[in-house]
């Protein structure tokens, strides 16, 4: 059985900079009332971009990311 591994995170900011990065969203967990958590599928480029993330060397366009937050966080209210 081949599954495809993902990376899982409910981090809100994490998950716009990766939208901005041009990844997709795979799957929403929204199991937990309390938190969502987001899935994308791993490649090793993704994981670079989430390591550059935490060490604080990515640049996004401003605007770009706003609007990533925005389009994520109405996603959230969308979900049941």
């Amino acid at each position: 059985m081949n599954t495809i591994p993902f990376i899982k995170t409910p981090d809100t900011n994490l998950a716009a900079t990766l939208l901005t990065l041009g990844y997709f969203i795979d799957a929403m967990d929204n199991s937990n009332p309390k938190k969502v958590i987001f899935l994308f599928k791993k490649t090793d480029q993704l994981v670079k971009d989430i390591k550059a993330y935490w060490n604080n060397q990515l640049e996004v366009n401003p605007r770009d990311l706003s609007m990533a937050r925005t389009e994520l966080l109405g996603r959230l209210h969308e979900s049941p």
